[in-house]
């Protein structure tokens, strides 16, 4: 089972990302939070870090 320990944003491209698709940055991170979500690598946005799709 993978395990997230938190979550990393930019305040001013959360208020772009808020008002580009009318949701917030907590209710975005809680799909990570739900236990029938499907978690699925991201590879190619990152080198550095491990990322997922929900």
């Amino acid at each position: 089972m993978l395990s997230i320990d938190g979550f990393e944003w930019d305040k001013h491209k959360a208020e772009i990302n808020e008002r580009k698709h009318g949701i917030n940055f907590n209710e975005a991170v809680s799909v990570f939070y739900d236990d029938d979500a499907l978690l699925i690598p991201d590879p190619d946005h990152s080198f550095l870090e491990e990322r997922f799709y929900c």
